[in-house]
């Protein structure tokens, strides 16, 4: 996030001036310098990871930061990209092929992890490529699939459904849940996930994870230091509603 935040900060500063060409265009161009100065950051960790520096886990920045990237991107710069360089036509066409490639990506995804061993140790860099491959199409495609349907729900209905619910608190989901997935030893019962046993301890190690993880936001939410320090928020006390914009 501080990495992402200093690229912002250098990409507003680049574009100071209300220089002609409309807001699309200016925005395609902060687009451009704000990437390449994440990418220049990027380089340094992965640099410091190949030193063998461990300083705020490097390998973790270069397997987790281009996802983080892309969401910023997407989410911060993709209307304005799409605005200046395709017509209203083809992005009609390109909305309506979107089932089609989510299922594709989809697709791809699970016969990634069907058929390589994702979880293989990092030893070059073909296992690191096929593994950032293999995330990024599970990654995505989950992203779109889960995106449309929670916007189909709450246009039908006008209200959030549990999907918009839980994606208020995703960054403290993702910062506790890890903590709490290892509390049965799963990795110690030598199961096979594709048996009963093997999916009844992933379904009920799933679940304990979960309730703990929900039990925990709700308490840490209500500490304004913690809440702070732990998930860069100031003190808005969970909500089963998920409305966090007072």
């Amino acid at each position: 996030t501080v990495c992402v935040m200093i690229a912002q900060m250098l990409a507003d500063k680049a574009i100071f001036k209300e220089g002609a060409g409309g807001r699309e265009k200016k925005q395609c161009l902060k687009a451009v310098i704000f990437a390449f100065f994440s990418a220049v950051m990027y380089v340094l960790f992965f640099v410091q990871s190949r030193l063998g520096n461990t300083f705020l886990s490097p390998s973790l920045m270069v397997e987790y930061f281009p996802f983080y990237l892309l969401g910023y991107l997407a989410n911060g710069y993709g209307t304005d990209i799409l605005a200046v360089t395709v017509s209203e036509r083809m992005r009609r066409k390109l909305e309506n092929m979107v089932p089609l490639f989510t299922a594709l990506m989809f697709t791809g995804f699970v016969l990634m992890a069907l058929c390589l061993d994702l979880s293989a140790p990092v030893q070059g860099v073909t296992t690191f490529a096929v593994q950032m491959t293999a995330s990024f199409l599970g990654t995505v495609s989950c992203y779109i699939g889960v995106s449309r349907i929670a916007r189909g729900h709450q246009k039908k209905t006008e209200k959030r459904d549990f999907l918009s619910f839980v994606g208020v608190y995703t960054l403290e989901i993702y910062v506790l849940h890890f903590r709490f997935a290892r509390l049965l030893g799963i990795s110690e019962k030598g199961l096979q996930l594709y048996s009963f046993e093997g999916i009844f301890w992933v379904v009920l190690t799933f679940a304990l994870m979960s309730i703990l993880t929900a039990v925990c936001i709700m308490i840490l939410l209500r500490i304004p230091v913690v809440s702070l320090l732990l998930f860069g928020k100031r003190h808005r006390p969970f909500s089963c509603r998920g409305d966090r914009s007072a």
